[in-house]
Protein backbone atom coordinates (compact mmCIF):
# COMPACT_ATOMS: atom_id res chain seq x y z
CA UNK A 1 0.00 0.00 0.00
CA UNK A 2 2.90 2.45 0.87
CA UNK A 3 4.88 1.96 -2.43
CA UNK A 4 1.59 2.40 -4.39
CA UNK A 5 0.98 5.58 -2.04
CA UNK A 6 4.44 6.94 -2.93
CA UNK A 7 3.70 6.15 -7.14
CA UNK A 8 0.74 8.33 -6.80
CA UNK A 9 2.20 10.89 -4.66
CA UNK A 10 5.46 10.94 -7.34
CA UNK A 11 3.02 11.04 -10.20
CA UNK A 12 1.09 14.19 -8.87
CA UNK A 13 4.34 15.89 -8.42
CA UNK A 14 5.09 15.26 -11.90
CA UNK A 15 1.65 16.70 -12.83
CA UNK A 16 2.56 19.74 -10.55
CA UNK A 17 6.03 20.33 -12.09
CA UNK A 18 4.27 19.69 -15.51
CA UNK A 19 1.36 22.28 -15.07
CA UNK A 20 4.15 25.10 -13.46
CA UNK A 21 6.42 24.31 -17.14
CA UNK A 22 3.26 24.81 -18.78
CA UNK A 23 2.76 28.06 -16.85
CA UNK A 24 5.96 29.34 -17.01
CA UNK A 25 5.63 29.17 -21.01
CA UNK A 26 2.53 30.61 -21.08
CA UNK A 27 3.64 33.87 -18.68
CA UNK A 28 6.67 33.90 -21.10
CA UNK A 29 4.61 33.85 -24.58
CA UNK A 30 2.28 36.98 -22.86
CA UNK A 31 5.47 38.47 -21.91
CA UNK A 32 6.82 38.42 -25.46
CA UNK A 33 3.59 39.31 -26.93
CA UNK A 34 3.85 42.26 -25.00
CA UNK A 35 7.10 43.16 -25.43
CA UNK A 36 6.40 42.97 -29.39
CA UNK A 37 3.12 45.11 -28.68
CA UNK A 38 5.65 47.49 -26.68
CA UNK A 39 7.98 47.61 -29.31
CA UNK A 40 5.02 48.30 -31.44
CA UNK A 41 3.99 51.27 -29.90
CA UNK A 42 7.25 52.84 -29.52
CA UNK A 43 7.93 52.35 -33.30
CA UNK A 44 4.01 54.04 -33.80
CA UNK A 45 5.35 56.68 -31.60
CA UNK A 46 8.47 57.42 -33.47
CA UNK A 47 6.79 57.26 -36.50
CA UNK A 48 4.24 60.14 -35.31
CA UNK A 49 7.33 62.01 -33.51
CA UNK A 50 9.28 61.78 -37.62
CA UNK A 51 5.63 63.08 -38.69
CA UNK A 52 5.40 65.86 -36.68
CA UNK A 53 9.20 67.17 -37.25
CA UNK A 54 8.53 66.82 -41.16
CA UNK A 55 5.34 68.93 -40.97
CA UNK A 56 7.20 72.03 -38.54
CA UNK A 57 9.96 71.55 -41.12
CA UNK A 58 7.49 72.11 -43.44
CA UNK A 59 5.42 74.90 -41.64
CA UNK A 60 9.17 76.57 -40.87
CA UNK A 61 9.84 76.52 -44.78
CA UNK A 62 6.62 77.96 -45.75
CA UNK A 63 6.78 80.75 -43.14
CA UNK A 64 10.34 81.55 -44.50
CA UNK A 65 8.79 81.44 -48.00
CA UNK A 66 6.13 83.93 -47.08
CA UNK A 67 8.59 86.52 -45.21
CA UNK A 68 11.02 86.37 -47.91
CA UNK A 69 7.90 87.14 -50.35
CA UNK A 70 7.59 90.00 -47.66
CA UNK A 71 10.44 91.38 -47.89
CA UNK A 72 10.63 91.85 -51.48
CA UNK A 73 7.25 93.36 -51.47
CA UNK A 74 8.80 95.53 -49.09
CA UNK A 75 12.19 96.41 -51.36
CA UNK A 76 10.21 96.90 -54.25
CA UNK A 77 7.88 99.37 -52.33
CA UNK A 78 10.93 101.47 -50.86
CA UNK A 79 12.89 101.15 -54.66
CA UNK A 80 9.41 103.03 -55.87
CA UNK A 81 9.09 105.56 -53.20
CA UNK A 82 12.61 106.33 -53.92
CA UNK A 83 12.22 106.59 -58.00
CA UNK A 84 9.56 108.87 -56.75
CA UNK A 85 11.63 111.23 -54.71
CA UNK A 86 14.09 110.65 -57.29
CA UNK A 87 11.51 111.64 -59.95
CA UNK A 88 10.44 115.02 -57.55
CA UNK A 89 13.03 116.34 -57.09
CA UNK A 90 14.36 116.44 -60.65
CA UNK A 91 11.22 118.12 -61.43
CA UNK A 92 11.78 120.46 -58.56
CA UNK A 93 15.10 121.10 -60.15
CA UNK A 94 13.78 121.77 -63.06
CA UNK A 95 10.78 124.25 -62.07
CA UNK A 96 13.82 125.75 -60.24
CA UNK A 97 15.73 126.51 -63.44
CA UNK A 98 13.16 127.44 -65.35
CA UNK A 99 12.21 130.20 -62.01
CA UNK A 100 15.96 131.24 -62.95
CA UNK A 101 15.26 131.47 -66.48
CA UNK A 102 12.30 133.58 -66.43
CA UNK A 103 13.46 135.62 -64.01
CA UNK A 104 16.37 136.42 -65.81
CA UNK A 105 14.80 137.31 -69.15
CA UNK A 106 12.77 139.58 -66.83
CA UNK A 107 15.64 141.24 -66.06
CA UNK A 108 17.08 141.84 -69.20
CA UNK A 109 13.71 142.95 -70.40
CA UNK A 110 13.85 145.67 -67.51
CA UNK A 111 17.22 146.74 -68.62
CA UNK A 112 16.01 147.29 -72.06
Amino acid sequence: VRIRVRIRVRIRIRIRIRVRIRVRIRVRIRVRIRARVRIRVRIRVRIRIRIRIRVRIRVRIRVRIRVRIRVRIRVRIRVRIRIRIRIRVRVRIRVRIRIRIRIRVRIRVRIR
